[in-house]
């Protein structure tokens, strides 16, 4: 039970984290999503943490890694397809089954799936990841993620590799049956050394009964220490402009110059359209456009905490089913600082012997973050309607964009945000009117107890004769030696309600159980009951059972499901399901590992990473010097301060200034960091003229200064009297004033000696402002403002005079009247 001292804990350490400059430079609200090499927008819904992982928009990064995203939001269950190979992966939120294509199935908890709709569903990370069959790094901060597409690019790794030859082999083999299908497939992918850099490849062949083996998929590349990659396969085109990516069976070479400032890419490719079916579930990818791509890119890489970047692209496309051949020219600039994110996009779509009106798209995306407790972000885009990109459906053809939200965090504990989009259609065009897609969430994050979460959101969507609004209520927390969920959603307000869900996961004697269910007016829908346990260190066991209610007696009411999993020493596993369908049973075996050769300096890392380490880097350098004309400027008779420690982030990287009095910290992480100079390697008659702590912001690929100006140590003294006739001047019979403490703006204080006289040493030239600490004059009035003093260059300051008096007593008179 949560004590009310513990909520009010809580509360006073909010708003003191909110008032500290340290926590408010610390990190930003969000994390920087990048999918593919380019960074992800999220206008409808934000990236938010619960249970120590972040919770991502899936519809943006779907998009950009051009998959067809579904939600299911009667049954809560999650489909991605890839238009490339056909293939389909499913989350069932009720049960957390994540269903993968030849490949086992996997137990999450239930309930992971939040949203309304398609547009506003957030996902787990790691969830995505799988969905979406992307490779998922995080920085070590956790605020820099990273998506790359398995069958987009490789991951070669040449700090992980031997002397020479092959590194690794990975296999993943699979067997599949029902009483209609019988199919198998084989993936491999190996990692070597190869001259000086590395080659990876991976394959996957499939194969079905009465059917010739198919390759599926398959990509080559190697990587070089200069910078060159070359890549043949099934892949994507490398750009960082969204409207120029495509997917396809073709080759590609990128270079990186110098730190990876410079970025240059050519690619070729055959566009992928779809896939045919054969016997089974044995499909056939199709390719049939050509694509030729160009793409150059200057600055920091897309994520980056802070930089600017400059992207010029062309894709020449030839002719597909509904679009004449064409050539598209586009352009981005990129500015991101700590505070303040901005994105402009131009491109044009050119076709020969047509016009050029009504063949330009632009597009501008702000994010504004001028505190931790408030970003506002908002979105313009303008697409005439004969705008096209190199992927063959493009829905925002032909449309001007309108968005705008925000998020509001008072208190580390909470959390409300909302957008407002408008898409306007052109009445040309074949697509519907206009639209309006209004959303907000407010979170409540408790972090202990019986609840430990609960949000509230809304959405509500408004096109040409057509209304609804949906909401969705969730809340989370931790019972005994586990945790449970609940949430609503419907239409209308809660009343309405469509239908709810909750959860529960404990740790029994018979292992770890899930229970989910499902429930609406009528009563419960679906309910599913998952076990899972440990047979031994190297046996793990799952059953699971699902009853649906069903209104067609032909159907099943009750769905069986069996895992056995079973480890071959450390990199060998396999994997039995038996899955009980309404009209057949699915059985499927899995086989997966990886062969070592070489010597044993590590496998390849579990956790993926792209396939070109993403590394924002920087400079921060700058000269500590002697200020003596007091301008700000290292000119004329000023002199350099050599010897002196500059430390960076609190001394994990330190410098001394050279015989120039230059110091430079080189390669750093872009983004921010703090700089400080050790004021004890200072020369002693020396004092600096500005803050000796400064926080900036290093942009990514470029060099920043900061300097250190000082000055020779100064003194001013004075006398504190008491002004007895209050006339502000020192008369003969006035005295001066004992043990008086007196604070000088720049720290430095001392105490009056007996006849009132002062001195303050270690004071740097230029105007200073003196204060008296009033609890050292009890009963007696101090000047209303600061006393100011100009500490020359050269010389001593005038003897500065500071009165004190004792407060006038009221006189009252008393008149006496005879009557």
């Amino acid at each position: 039970m949560i004590r009310r001292r513990h909520i009010a804990g809580l509360a006073l350490a909010a708003l003191l984290a909110q008032g500290s400059p340290e926590s408010a430079r610390a990190r930003p609200e969000t994390p920087t999503v990048t999918v593919d090499g380019q960074e992800a927008h999220f206008d409808v819904r934000v990236p938010h943490k619960r249970d120590d992982e972040w919770f991502l928009p899936a519809a943006p990064i779907a998009r950009i890694l051009g998959l067809a995203l579904a939600f299911d939001t009667e049954g809560r269950i999650v489909s991605v397809t890839d238009p490339h190979d056909g293939t389909t992966q499913r989350y069932l939120s009720v049960s957390g089954e994540l269903e993968r294509e030849n490949q086992p199935t996997l137990a999450f908890p239930p309930g992971l799936a939040a949203g309304a709709g398609v547009d506003d569903l957030v996902l787990p990370m790691t969830v995505i990841g799988l969905l979406c069959n992307a490779q998922l790094h995080v920085s070590a901060d956790e605020y820099e993620i990273t998506l790359v597409s398995r069958r987009a690019t490789l991951t070669p790794g040449v700090s992980n590799l031997g002397a020479f030859g092959m590194k690794e082999v990975r296999y993943n083999a699979y067997a599949y049956q029902n009483d209609h299908v019988t199919d198998g497939g084989l993936t491999v992918e190996t990692l070597a050394r190869a001259g000086r850099g590395s080659l990876q490849s991976r394959a996957f062949v499939q194969a079905a009964e009465s059917e010739t083996p198919v390759l599926r998929s398959f990509l080559a590349s190697y990587a070089h220490r200069s910078g060159n990659t070359y890549s043949a396969g099934d892949l994507a085109v490398g750009s960082e402009i969204a409207w120029l990516n495509a997917g396809g069976r073709g080759a590609r070479w990128d270079y990186a110059k110098g730190r990876g400032e410079q970025r240059l890419s050519f690619t070729y490719l055959k566009l992928a359209d779809g896939a045919t079916g054969g016997e089974g579930r044995l499909t056939r990818p199709h390719f049939d456009t050509d694509v030729v791509s160009s793409n150059w890119s200057w600055g920091a890489r897309p994520g980056a905490p802070a930089g600017q970047a400059v992207s010029i692209g062309v894709v020449a496309r030839g002719k597909t089913r509904d679009a004449e051949r064409g050539m598209l020219v586009a352009a981005q600039h990129r500015y991101a600082r700590r505070w303040l994110r901005v994105q402009n996009s131009l491109g044009h779509f050119a076709t020969q012997g047509e016009r050029v009106d009504e063949r330009l798209a632009t597009e501008s995306r702000l994010e504004l973050m001028p505190w931790r407790a408030l970003q506002l972000n908002g979105r313009y885009a303008y697409h005439e309607r004969e705008f096209r990109v190199p992927t063959t459906s493009f829905p925002e053809r032909g449309s001007r964009i309108y968005s705008v939200g925000g998020r509001v965090s008072p208190l580390s504990f909470v959390s409300l945000h909302g957008s407002r989009t408008e898409i306007a259609k052109d009445d040309t065009d074949s697509l519907s009117g206009a639209s309006v897609v209004n959303n907000g969430q407010l979170s409540l994050y408790v972090g202990a107890g019986l609840i430990e979460t609960a949000s509230a959101g809304y959405n509500e969507v408004v096109t040409d004769g057509y209304f609804d609004k949906t909401f969705l209520f969730d809340l989370r927390g931790a019972i005994f030696r586990g945790s449970w969920y609940v949430s609503a959603r419907g239409r209308g307000n809660l009343d309405n309600a469509r239908a709810y869900t909750g959860g529960l996961t404990q740790t029994t004697p018979f292992g770890m159980t899930t229970l989910g269910a499902s429930w609406s007016q009528k009563g419960i829908t679906s309910a599913a009951l998952t076990i899972g346990r440990s047979l031994s260190r190297r046996m793990q066991f799952t059953a699971g059972m699902r009853w649906n209610d069903q209104d067609d007696p032909a159907r099943k009411d009750y769905l069986f499901n069996v895992r056995v999993g079973y480890r071959f020493g450390e990199t060998h596993r396999t994997d039995l399901v038996v899955h009980e369908r309404q009209y057949t049973v699915d059985s499927r075996i899995n086989m997966k590992g990886r062969f070592e050769f070489g010597e044993k300096d590590g496998p390849l890392a579990h956790t993926p990473t792209p396939s070109r380490p993403v590394r924002h880097i920087a400079d921060i350098g700058g000269q500590v010097y002697l200020d003596q004309n007091m301008n700000g400027l290292m000119d004329g008779k000023d002199r350099p301060v050599p010897g002196v420690e500059i430390l960076l982030n609190g001394g994990k990287k330190r410098a001394i200034t050279d015989d120039y009095g230059r110091y430079l910290f080189k390669a750093i992480p872009a983004g921010e960091h703090e700089i400080r100079l050790a004021l004890k390697t200072l020369r002693a008659d020396l004092t600096l003229l500005e803050e000796g702590r400064r926080t900036v912001t290093a942009p990514a690929f470029e060099s920043i200064d900061v300097a250190f100006r000082t000055g020779f140590n100064r003194s001013v003294t004075g006398l504190v009297f008491l002004d007895a006739n209050r006339n502000g001047e020192l008369d003969d019979e006035e005295e001066g004033m004992a043990e008086v403490h007196l604070v000088a703006s720049n720290g430095s204080d001392t105490i009056t000696w007996s006849d009132g006289r002062f001195r303050i040493s270690d004071i740097a030239p230029g105007g200073h402002s003196i204060v008296i600490d009033r609890t050292s004059v009890p009963g007696y009035e101090v000047p209303a403002t600061n006393v100011r003093v100009m500490i020359p260059m050269d010389g001593e300051p005038e003897t500065v005079l500071i009165p004190v008096t004792k407060p006038e007593r009221a006189v009252t008179r008393t008149i006496f009247t005879s009557r």
